[in-house]
């Protein structure tokens, strides 16, 4: 029975004097994968952090009229330069009747713009949203615009109705 104390005794001698080195490796190893979490690839990021986005600035155009064709158009850049798009298309609707939609091809007039021209059929307000994809990043904005006086104020009458329904922005509230 002492050889088998023996035996055991001097394996955990053995085994004591090899442990600052086992320590030693395990620091290593968790050492390089912190320094490998630290250090991801980022890319191109703003200041505040995050890797830049398309912008979309979609124009409607200053003067609209019934059966007058015009000219609907959209800036795409993304920090402050330009981007050349891989696809962008304009659809518009009738507010009160989406299943009217008209979608257009829209052509590149310079580097990041795009247009279409388009015939409005009736006075009423309408919905135009741009769909966007440039470099596997997608947007589609939207604006409504109106034409004729009952539309003007119908838009607006609209316009107000959501700001009412908009969350306050700031200050109070429960939070959990």
């Amino acid at each position: 029975m002492s050889r088998a104390r023996n035996r055991i005794r001097n394996g955990i001698a053995a085994s004591q004097r090899h442990l600052p080195r086992r320590k030693a490796i395990v620091a290593l190893l968790l050492g390089a994968l912190l320094l490998a979490g630290c250090t991801a690839q980022t890319g191109d990021v703003d200041e505040h952090g995050l890797r830049p986005h398309l912008r979309v600035d979609l124009q409607l155009p200053e003067q609209l009229a019934v059966g007058e064709t015009a000219a609907f158009m959209l800036d795409v850049t993304r920090g402050d330069e330009p981007v050349v798009a891989d696809a962008v298309r304009f659809v518009l609707w009738p507010e009160t009747a989406p299943e009217q939609r008209t979608e257009l091809a829209a052509a590149p007039d310079a580097p990041g713009r795009y247009s279409v021209a388009y015939r409005l059929p009736a006075e009423g307000v309408y919905v135009i949203r741009a769909y966007v994809e440039a470099d596997k990043l997608e947007a589609m904005p939207a604006k409504r615009f109106a034409i004729g006086a009952d539309a003007v104020l119908e838009l607006a009458a609209l316009e107000a109705a959501q700001a009412g329904a908009a969350p306050a922005t700031g200050g109070g509230g429960h939070h959990h």
